[in-house]
Formats: structure tokens, C-alpha cells, sequence
């Protein structure tokens, strides 16, 4: 199967009758040693009485135009800017125009946020103004990330607690960025890769990866605060 595209450059085909001739029987004269690779695979080849006309046809298939390859388009990914944790009975309580705080995942003026890549995987980058990102931190999980801002609700694991009183994690995305994805494949710790996208005039509200509302970033002095303008969870949801 290798050699079926020089052999469809040339012309030339192949006699399934004849027998293969025994290496001790080939005469010494000069051959052609011919290599060429498809997918990333390299093929060696030597081939005995190679008519000059076929040669010809192969090396006029070398001139021609090559095929342009056009690179794989970008993935978009969500930029999170923090998180808090709010029970069930909380986020069934929530309204329009109320406010919740987060937690910052790093200073958001200086440019410090989270993004999750393919796979689950979570970095901690810093975007600047001149469309570059710096992944800081790469972790599996983002309960790891949640874990070194504030500390966790825990429970003391001996009194019962109702599945209502259950805390979730609350991501608020800020927007999205663009990375070609051939530059994610060796992506490392201090890595600075260039990227697209941008800012949302709205940071989404999300739950396991789910939409439940929107609203207003906030500065109060060196904390945030999201003060609803959507809300889409209700007792029936919940």
C-alpha cells in the first residue's frame, strides 16, 4: 500500500504473475532508493530497472502546486474569575437584584483568572494586555484551585445533614478565550501562549457546568460582588 502513490505517479504497474526474484540473482547496477512519508510515518523503498520515463513522470509530479493544509480552528474556552459556595437553600432563595460575593481566584485587575481545557483540566493563567496568556498552575481537578483561595464548608462527618444544606460550587465566568489547539498539546507550567476572545458585559453564573443565571461584577473595594439581573433556578428546579 505504500508504494501506490509513486506507482499512480509514474504510470507504472506492477506484473502479479511473475515470481520474485531471489536476492542472489539481482545483477549489480544502480537503483533508485526512494523515501517518502505519509502521516507522520517514513517509508523506505529501492526499485530495480526504473525506466527513465516513469522517473520523469514522478519528478514532474514534484513540481506541481502542493496541497495546502489548512490548520484545525481554535477551541474556545470559559474564563473564570471566581467562585463561592451557596447551599441549595440558598440558591432557591436568591432573587433578582441580590448580591453574592465570590472569591477571586488571584487579583482580576492584574489579569488573573481560571480556564478549563479539554480533558477536565483546569489552569490558573494570567491574561495580559497584549492578547498573551501565562499558565501559572495546571491541576486535574478544580476543587484543588477552590481549595487555595478560602476555605472549604466541611462537614465535622458526624452529625446528619439534609441534602438541602449540601453546598455547591458556583463558578462566574467572565468570558471566553481562544488557543489553537496544536499549542496545547505539550502545554506546560510557564507556558505563554497568544489568545483571542473577550470580555462578557455580564459574568455568567454557572453549577456542574450549567447556566442558572447572570449578573453585574461589583468592586468593593478589594472584594467583588455579582448583584443579579437573571436568574433561572425556582423551588422546581432546585
Amino acid at each position: 500500500m505504500g508504494l501506490a502513490p509513486l506507482l499512480q505517479a509514474s504510470d507504472a504497474t506492477l506484473c502479479q504473475n511473475e515470481p520474485p526474484t531471489s536476492c542472489s540473482n539481482v545483477p549489480h547496477q544502480l537503483t533508485l532508493h526512494i523515501k517518502w512519508i505519509v502521516e507522520e510515518h517514513e517509508f523506505h523503498g529501492i526499485i530495480f530497472k526504473w525506466p527513465t520515463a516513469f522517473l520523469r513522470n514522478i519528478v514532474g509530479e514534484f513540481s506541481a502546486d502542493r496541497q495546502q493544509i489548512y490548520p484545525a480552528p481554535p477551541i474556545v474556552v470559559a474564563v473564570y474569575l471566581g467562585w463561592c459556595q451557596l447551599t441549595l437553600t440558598e440558591l432557591e432563595s436568591i432573587e433578582i437584584g441580590m448580591g453574592i460575593r465570590i472569591h477571586c481566584f488571584g487579583d482580576i485587575r492584574l489579569g488573573f483568572f481560571v480556564i478549563q481545557l479539554p480533558g477536565g483540566i483546569y489552569a490558573r493563567v494570567l491574561l495580559t494586555a497584549d492578547n498573551m496568556m501565562k499558565f501559572d498552575e495546571l491541576v486535574q481537578d478544580i476543587e484543588t484551585l477552590l481549595a487555595q483561595g478560602s476555605p472549604l464548608l466541611k462537614s465535622d462527618g458526624e452529625s446528619s445533614i439534609e441534602l438541602e444544606q449540601i453546598p455547591q460550587s458556583v463558578l462566574f465566568e467572565i468570558g471566553r478565550a481562544s488557543v489553537e489547539i496544536g499549542q496545547l498539546r505539550k502545554l506546560k507550567t510557564g507556558d505563554v501562549l497568544p489568545v483571542g476572545g473577550c470580555f462578557a458585559p455580564e459574568v455568567t453564573i454557572r453549577v456542574n457546568g450549567r447556566v442558572i443565571g447572570q449578573g453585574e461584577l461589583i468592586a468593593c473595594g478589594n472584594e467583588f460582588m455579582v448583584r443579579i439581573t437573571r436568574w433561572y433556578l425556582s423551588q422546581n428546579t432546585v
